[in-house]
Protein backbone atom coordinates (compact mmCIF):
# COMPACT_ATOMS: atom_id res chain seq x y z
CA UNK A 1 0.00 0.00 0.00
CA UNK A 2 1.52 3.40 -1.18
CA UNK A 3 2.14 6.06 1.45
CA UNK A 4 0.28 9.37 1.11
CA UNK A 5 1.21 12.89 2.53
CA UNK A 6 -1.25 15.41 4.04
CA UNK A 7 -0.83 18.25 5.73
CA UNK A 8 -3.55 19.48 8.33
CA UNK A 9 -4.69 22.65 9.67
CA UNK A 10 -6.13 22.42 13.04
CA UNK A 11 -7.65 25.27 15.07
CA UNK A 12 -7.46 25.69 18.29
CA UNK A 13 -9.71 27.46 20.88
CA UNK A 14 -8.12 27.81 24.63
CA UNK A 15 -11.13 30.37 26.39
CA UNK A 16 -11.30 33.39 24.12
CA UNK A 17 -8.24 32.62 22.48
CA UNK A 18 -7.88 30.71 18.93
CA UNK A 19 -4.85 29.25 17.32
CA UNK A 20 -4.40 27.73 14.17
CA UNK A 21 -1.85 24.82 13.70
CA UNK A 22 -0.11 23.16 11.12
CA UNK A 23 0.33 19.42 11.42
CA UNK A 24 2.18 17.34 7.98
CA UNK A 25 1.98 13.37 8.57
CA UNK A 26 2.10 9.87 5.94
CA UNK A 27 -1.07 8.30 6.25
CA UNK A 28 -2.36 5.56 4.06
CA UNK A 29 -5.76 7.21 2.74
CA UNK A 30 -8.02 10.08 3.20
CA UNK A 31 -9.84 8.56 6.08
CA UNK A 32 -7.12 7.50 8.14
CA UNK A 33 -6.00 10.63 8.18
CA UNK A 34 -8.62 12.16 9.66
CA UNK A 35 -8.85 9.74 11.98
CA UNK A 36 -4.76 10.32 13.11
CA UNK A 37 -5.87 13.98 13.10
CA UNK A 38 -8.85 13.36 15.26
CA UNK A 39 -6.59 11.51 17.90
CA UNK A 40 -3.46 13.39 17.75
CA UNK A 41 -5.71 16.84 18.61
CA UNK A 42 -8.68 15.43 20.80
CA UNK A 43 -11.30 16.62 18.09
CA UNK A 44 -14.59 16.69 19.85
CA UNK A 45 -13.38 15.92 23.03
CA UNK A 46 -14.70 16.64 25.99
CA UNK A 47 -12.03 18.94 27.40
CA UNK A 48 -13.86 21.98 28.21
CA UNK A 49 -10.58 24.12 28.94
CA UNK A 50 -9.39 23.59 25.10
CA UNK A 51 -11.14 22.70 21.77
CA UNK A 52 -10.06 21.54 18.73
CA UNK A 53 -11.50 21.60 15.31
CA UNK A 54 -10.23 20.60 11.80
CA UNK A 55 -9.79 23.55 9.63
CA UNK A 56 -8.55 22.07 6.49
CA UNK A 57 -6.60 18.73 5.21
CA UNK A 58 -5.03 18.16 2.08
CA UNK A 59 -2.50 15.66 0.34
CA UNK A 60 0.38 16.83 -0.73
CA UNK A 61 2.88 15.54 -3.21
CA UNK A 62 5.99 13.97 -1.59
CA UNK A 63 8.16 17.19 -2.92
CA UNK A 64 5.57 19.65 -1.28
CA UNK A 65 5.96 17.17 2.02
CA UNK A 66 9.53 17.57 1.95
CA UNK A 67 9.67 21.34 1.81
CA UNK A 68 6.49 21.44 4.38
CA UNK A 69 7.78 18.95 7.26
CA UNK A 70 11.17 21.07 7.06
CA UNK A 71 8.71 24.18 8.66
CA UNK A 72 5.79 22.79 9.82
Amino acid sequence: MKTKHYMSTVTIRNGEYETLTNYCFKSSDRKSAEKEVTEAFDIGGDDWEQQAELYSLVEVTAEEYAVLSKFI
